[in-house]
């Protein structure tokens, strides 16, 4: 990811019995879904959510995911 508002250690997307989860690691320049800023904090994410980390903006598509 390049953007310079990224860290390493920014965030982390986990997959678990079917869902997709998104946990904020203490960044320092927010990690949102939504507009809802995570604060060390998971949660799920859903179809068609808006995923924000630093100033880059992400839409994800997983497939086999209903």
């Amino acid at each position: 990811m390049d953007d310079h508002l990224i860290s390493r250690k920014h965030a982390e997307l986990n997959y678990s019995k079917g869902k997709l989860y998104l946990t904020d690691l203490g960044s320092a320049n927010g990690t949102f879904i939504n507009a809802e800023k995570l604060v060390k904090e998971t949660k799920e994410i859903n179809k068609g959510d808006k995923i924000v980390l630093g100033e880059s903006k992400y839409n994800f598509k997983i497939e086999g995911m209903e």
